[in-house]
């Protein structure tokens, strides 16, 4: 990555909060680090340890930082670059492929996001979450027999792959197939009783099936075992829906 490239994103970063001197790191454990917790100042210290010789690492942390600090579309771009340039194993180039797709979902630019998982699915065939974040992609155009593909595919590497089962088995809903759908979460919830985005689908599952007490329940577990999740998050406001007689999909 060239440094031309730098001008825009300092004019994107957020700046609010940093010192005239923010801090230097020198190595990507370092970045990486900050970039979790000030995402902004990473940003500018990635960049002055790329002058001094950072290369890659620097490169990959100043793109996460990017992405941290909510510049998906700069970040996503700086990804698929670093991707496409970087010297690596083709499945180290896969996943920055793949979080630069990330990134674009952020953006909400869906069709790049499958555009780049499908360069990281050429590099990286045979790995489950790859397959498992382009369904993602589909999903959220509403593509839903693609994602299905996609799933049966990751699952066809990794057969007790949860996440992948769960996701199947809301792909199999929005389908109309919910025999198929009860199938995959039944299977999930056997492998991991616990994961709350499969008691999350399986709430909404028997809601459907008029089963008020048995969606309920997995609901309020969610709240009780995983209070700060997404799916806690979901299963609050489906309660909520509940008792006013409608359903969050």
């Amino acid at each position: 990555m060239t440094m031309r490239m730098l001008p825009l994103a300092l004019l994107l970063i957020p700046t609010a909060g940093l010192t005239a001197d923010p801090p230097s790191v020198s190595s990507y454990e370092e970045c990486m680090g900050l970039a979790r917790r000030q995402p902004a100042a990473a940003f500018e210290a990635a960049v002055g340890w790329s002058a001094m010789g950072g290369g890659e690492p620097a490169d990959h942390c100043a793109a996460y930082a990017l992405n941290a600090a909510g510049q998906h579309v700069e970040a996503a771009r700086r990804f698929e670059v670093l991707a496409q340039t970087m010297r690596a194993e083709p499945p180290v180039r896969a996943t920055v492929f793949a979080q630069g797709a990330q990134a674009s979902l952020l953006a909400g630019d869906v069709g790049r996001a499958v555009g780049l998982l499908d360069a990281a699915i050429r590099l990286d065939g045979r790995n489950p979450e790859l397959y498992i974040d382009r369904a993602e992609a589909h999903a959220a155009r509403k593509d839903y027999q693609a994602a299905l593909a996609d799933l049966d595919r990751a699952l066809s590497h990794d057969p007790d792959n949860v996440d992948a089962l769960v996701f199947r088995a809301s792909a199999l809903r929005m389908m109309n197939d919910p025999a198929g759908a009860r199938r995959d979460i039944e299977r999930a919830l056997a492998l991991d009783p616990g994961h709350p985005e499969a008691l999350l689908e399986r709430g909404i599952l028997r809601r459907l099936a008029e089963d008020a007490q048995g969606a309920r329940a997995d609901w309020m577990r969610i709240l009780t075992e995983a209070p700060d999740s997404a799916a806690a998050r979901d299963a609050q406001r489906n309660l909520e829906l509940m008792d006013v007689g409608g359903i969050r999909r």
